[in-house]
């Protein structure tokens, strides 16, 4: 019976393969989507040329680590027919392999309305970014500046993962 059921075994392999592969490449789209194709670099220089079109000020920057993927750890072998534990979630779900993240932290200053108008064509760059801890402070005064502070971050390809064949 082993030898009658080698053929529809071998053709559920070659399915899970074929399946297999489609999965990757269906993830190589995915990490093109959130990474882009332009360098990382160039999104302070995007935000720069923002900047300047709204008429709103960078008063602050600071850069913060780059951030690589690391794979998760091996998961430990079940004891005595025990359950294996459950992976963890990945930190940052956007984080893969071939894949980095650099965040900065900015504090700019304008009208309400050129800010606002500025993060509507920031979300519109060919790179994923992503904003968070916004914070806006304006001291209630007619034509008082805004003070808008946020956390950017870019995904891009790490350098490894560009000088690949």
């Amino acid at each position: 019976t082993k030898r009658e059921d080698l053929p529809l075994i071998v053709q559920q392999l070659n399915q899970q393969q074929s399946e297999l592969r489609l999965a990757d490449q269906f993830q190589e789209k995915l990490v093109d989507l959130v990474a882009g194709t332009g360098q990382l670099r160039t999104v302070l220089a995007a935000m720069n040329s923002l900047t300047e079109r709204h008429n709103v000020q960078i008063t602050a920057l600071e850069l913060k680590p780059l951030v690589v993927y690391v794979p998760p750890p091996p998961s430990a072998d079940p004891a005595n027919g025990e359950d294996p534990p459950p992976v963890p979630p990945p930190s940052d779900p956007l984080l893969r392999p071939g894949l980095e993240k650099r965040s900065a932290m900015l504090s700019i200053e304008g009208s309400f309305p050129d800010l606002l108008l500025m993060l509507r064509e920031l979300e519109q760059l060919q790179v994923v970014v992503m904003t968070d801890d916004l914070s806006l402070l304006n001291n209630g005064t007619a034509g008082a500046p805004t003070q808008l502070s946020l956390s950017l971050s870019a995904y891009g390809r790490s350098e490894a993962a560009m000088q690949k064949p």
